[in-house]
């Protein structure tokens, strides 16, 4: 059976049938087949963006009054923009092989 994952949904969906303390690994290159631990799992911040109104700060940067009392956060915000699909992405990020096992994965977990 194939299942092509592609949404945080899909994968939580595929993960339900699994116990919560099984180990998980990442197989990859089919034709040489590795095997890495999960080392993160990650989004791409957007970049840093500069106040309009205060170029000396950042979008969402806090006001404050003469005496340094808290007033609020900057209300400015930079127009709507289309935000870029890589900033989407969550990343399963690899992280070597597990040290104590084969840096191999079985050739099996690639069968279709």
């Amino acid at each position: 059976m194939t299942v092509t994952i592609k949404t945080v949904g899909d994968l939580r969906d595929y993960l339900e049938e699994f116990e919560d303390d099984q180990p998980v690994m990442i197989a990859h290159q089919e034709s040489w087949p590795l095997a890495e631990v999960v080392r993160d799992i990650r989004t791409v911040e957007p970049e840093e963006v500069v106040c309009e109104e205060h170029p000396d700060y950042l979008v969402g940067h806090t006001l404050r009054d003469a005496d340094g009392n808290f007033i609020g956060l900057c209300p400015w915000q930079p127009e709507e923009d289309e935000e870029d699909p890589a900033n989407q992405i969550v990343w399963i990020v690899a992280g070597g092989h597990h040290w104590d096992l084969s840096p191999y994965a079985p050739r099996e977990v690639f069968n279709r």
